[in-house]
């Protein structure tokens, strides 16, 4: 297989700054792998072999992503506790849930440690050389590990496997996004610090809207894995997002709606924060 990795930063999250009467982001549980595979996977794209391992409060579908501070209005949630835990405001020190899911062995090199908790989406997506040979799709990282325990030695871990290969880098280089490196001083261009509570949801940072770039894939079969578990122990939830219709052969941008980027540069001035003390 030949094949380039690479993530595009869509800026939109860093102009959009959420308030406390903005809607917040609403979480649907849900556990059916068919539903999960097939909102995020395009027209152009078949899919088989859908799998699904978590419990049914672990992974779900989010709309009003975009007044929120994310990047794109819907998609689904895969967490290491509970999805619908993303929900509200920044006013927890740590939300944690535990869900004895186990642990994921492709993950645990990654963590630096054992992981636990794993929530992992998988199935089979087949390339038809006359339509394309590229695959994309966008996404957002968060966590309440950040920033507290950043270079702490081990971090909640997540990975994107194609054909076994994760190829969640940074644009251009082989830097694995994780919360070591990417977050307030290290890539921080990718990185919005929600600590002070700026943003309607509940992580202490997320990373801006990514997209994954792959391009040469070989005509055929391929496999996809979307992983993430936490590492160490079973405390302090993350959450990976991958927005609907966007894993597809062309990229699917997202233009800023004009009325919520109006709204949010206005109210911008009047600050939304709420200190925390952890």
């Amino acid at each position: 297989m030949k094949f380039k990795a690479g993530i595009l930063p869509l800026v939109i999250t860093s102009a959009l700054v959420a308030t406390s009467s903005a809607q917040a982001i609403s979480i649907t549980a849900e556990s059916d792998s068919n539903v999960l595979a097939q909102s995020i996977v395009g027209n152009d794209l078949s899919i088989s072999n859908i799998n699904y391992v978590g419990n049914a409060t672990q992974a779900g579908i989010f709309t009003n992503g975009i007044n929120s501070g994310l990047g794109f209005e819907q998609g689904i949630v895969l967490s290491t506790g509970k999805a619908s835990n993303l929900q509200g405001v920044n006013d927890q020190t740590g939300i944690s849930s535990t869900t004895s899911t186990g642990g994921h062995s492709g993950l645990n090199a990654l963590a630096g440690a054992s992981t636990n908790d794993a929530n992992v989406l998988s199935f089979d997506f087949e390339i038809d050389h006359s339509t394309s040979s590229d695959l994309f799709f966008n996404f957002t990282f968060a966590s309440e590990e950040y920033l507290e325990f950043v270079n702490a030695g081990f971090n909640d871990a997540f990975a994107f496997f194609l054909d076994g290969e994760n190829v969640a880098t940074l644009p251009g280089t082989d830097t694995l996004v994780s919360i070591d490196n990417v977050n307030d001083q290290k890539n921080s261009e990718f990185f919005i610090d929600n600590t002070d509570a700026a943003y309607n949801l509940q992580a202490d940072g997320f990373t801006t809207m990514l997209q994954i770039s792959v391009f040469d894939l070989t005509a055929g079969t391929h496999s996809m894995e979307f992983a993430i578990a936490d590492a160490g122990d079973s405390s302090y939830d993350s959450w990976l997002l991958i927005e609907t219709g966007s894993f597809t052969t062309k990229p699917v941008d997202v233009p800023a709606p004009a009325g919520i980027l109006l709204f949010a540069l206005g109210l911008a001035g009047f600050g939304a924060s709420r200190k925390r003390n952890k």
